[in-house]
């Protein structure tokens, strides 16, 4: 069976069902066959050339056996030929499926249909790459209690830092959620073998206090295996995959979904800061003003918006940050049909329209 064999007009209608909150038959009239056809591979994992999974793996041998001021160097430099792929800029409203269910609201309004979306929701994660990252996750999460705001943190379990777990615990006590980064940083991990992506997953998920929910591959590596295991392991979500990708396919959509065929739920992710600070080099005001314009526009389409960030660049755009945290407090309060919520949390509406997923893979 084709990866995109799994992606079936049926469950494309139950997808797009639970986003709108219509009838499977509504979908059916208000959204053509074609316009299914053509979503059919942008929700699964993009296809990666030989020539990429090589350099992965062969990057990561080099990184492995290097310094953390070194991998750090190693990384910049090959981020700047990686930018030189980057598309031009795109607003949420070009995503393809961002622009199915605002054209459907208007169908279903015209014809009287009334659409129950559920509201929109912005979720605040951290990938904890490197040791800098871990010494400053204690002050950042003070900071965002300040905010009355519990964030995500993706523990990585035996890199360049010391899990402390008195310190998980008190995450854990104080409203946050823990999730997984992997064992080490591996930038490969979603193409090596299916025995090595399972015993580094089990192990790492092991590693680390209270039942693991969620995952985000290091360096956002994914494919159909790596996700296939993280389904078979029992985890309930991902979110490894960019909605709008800057350089190549995303899922072209900012809601989350069960990923085809399988029980795990993908939550796909908007902006991350090392593209705002490392990629565009942007000052903290001009980072800003792009986050809250991308962040407005998706929760007014009721869709979730998620951040990732990495205590280790916040730590030096503390004007950034705060404005962010107050801007997403401003939002919240202005209206009941916002939520700020962790990253556990933000499909379970949608999770009780679709609790089972349409079919299996084979």
């Amino acid at each position: 069976m084709k990866k995109t064999d799994l992606v079936t007009n049926e469950y494309l209608i139950e997808v797009l069902s639970g986003w709108l909150g219509v009838s499977a038959s509504d979908v059916e009239r208000g959204i053509s066959r074609l316009e299914l056809k053509e979503a059919a591979e942008y929700l699964l994992a993009p296809e990666s050339t030989f020539f990429m999974r090589s350099l992965r793996k062969i990057v990561q041998a080099l990184l492995g056996s290097s310094s953390q001021r070194m991998r750090i160097s190693i990384t910049d430099v090959l981020k700047l030929f990686r930018n030189a792929l980057k598309k031009g800029p795109r607003t949420t409203e070009e995503a393809y499926f961002n622009r199915i269910v605002s054209r459907a609201r208007d169908v279903f309004s015209e014809r009287g249909i009334k659409t129950d979306m559920p509201g929109g929701v912005i979720c605040l994660s951290h990938d904890i790459d490197w040791k800098d990252c871990y010494d400053f996750a204690e002050e950042l999460t003070e900071l965002e209690l300040s905010y009355n705001v519990r964030s995500t943190l993706n523990f990585l379990t035996n890199w360049n830092y010391r899990l402390d777990k008195g310190f998980l615990g008190s995450l854990l006590e104080r409203g946050f959620e823990i999730g997984l980064h992997g064992t080490d940083h591996d930038i490969a991990l979603a193409y090596r073998s299916r025995k090595k992506i399972r015993e580094k997953l089990k192990q790492g998920r092991d590693e680390l206090p209270a039942p693991i929910k969620g995952f985000r591959s290091p360096a956002l590596s994914s494919s159909q295996t790596l996700f296939e295991v993280l389904d078979e392991l029992g985890f309930e979500y991902d979110s490894s995959l960019y909605a709008v990708n800057p350089y190549g396919r995303g899922t072209e959509s900012y809601f989350p979904y069960r990923y085809p065929g399988l029980r795990l739920w993908e939550i796909p992710l908007a902006v991350q800061d090392s593209w705002l600070f490392r990629d565009m080099n942007l000052s903290e005001e001009e980072a800003f003003s792009k986050v809250r314009r991308i962040m407005h526009e998706i929760v007014a389409l009721k869709g979730t918006f998620v951040f990732c960030g990495h205590p280790g660049i916040l730590r030096s755009k503390p004007r950034f940050f705060k404005m962010f945290l107050e801007e997403c407090n401003r939002l919240a309060h202005a209206s009941n049909d916002i939520k700020i919520l962790k990253m556990e949390h933000c499909f379970d509406n949608f999770a009780k329209r679709n609790p089972n997923p349409v079919q299996k893979c084979a």
